[in-house]
């Protein structure tokens, strides 16, 4: 999209714009879509930043999906870590825990999936299964505090996709870089294996 844009405006000259000349832009019906943009550009020009202290302006909110990027981030994890001879899948591949007639149901689309190559150089099968969760543990529960929805939905991957290896990533705690060693737990469930959470 921004090859696109740059393309359809190339005839276009740049100019240099202050702050000020920014909030001389009419704010009217014409702009009345841009004006949290406007607003932002106004700002950054004026090198200003929002303060968190209380005030009779209105700030335009800037939010991110933190569980978008870190599912990001430990894919990128993954991808670094992963040997010539393993891939990474993200979101998928999405496959139907149940069908009703002809119909499928209850879609599941892991996070992460880890793949061994066969011989063609082509991802064979599933190594493990990798679920980002953007929650704090608690190290001091015997489950170290982790969902039990979050395990449920662990099982459901093992049984659909086969797969007997199972994480939940969590992010590290600033001060328990050294300190905590989250526990890899035994799934009782028949013909699967262990499930580790870590950091």
């Amino acid at each position: 999209m921004w090859f696109e844009t740059h393309a359809r405006y190339a005839s276009i000259s740049a100019v240099r714009m202050s702050a000020a000349e920014v909030a001389r832009i009419p704010r009217d019906r014409t702009t009345h879509r841009y004006g949290s943009l406007l607003t932002w550009c106004e700002w950054l020009l004026a090198m200003a930043s929002p303060a968190l202290s209380a005030g009779a302006s209105q700030a335009p909110g800037l939010l991110f999906d933190m569980n978008k990027l870190f599912e990001a981030h430990a894919a990128r994890l993954e991808e670094a870590s992963a040997g010539i001879d393993r891939i990474v899948h993200t979101q998928g591949p999405p496959l139907p825990l149940a069908t009703h007639g002809q119909v499928d149901a209850f879609l599941l689309k892991p996070d992460i999936t880890v793949w061994h190559v066969g011989h063609d150089g082509a991802a064979a099968g599933i190594d493990r299964v990798v679920d980002a969760k953007w929650k704090r543990l608690d190290p001091h529960a015997s489950d170290f505090g982790v969902d039990e929805a979050d395990v449920y939905q662990l099982l459901a991957y093992a049984l659909r996709y086969g797969c007997t290896s199972l994480e939940l990533a969590y992010p590290q705690q600033v001060g328990t870089e050294n300190s905590l060693c989250p526990p890899v737990f035994k799934l009782q469930a028949a013909g699967h294996g262990e499930a580790s959470r870590s950091p």
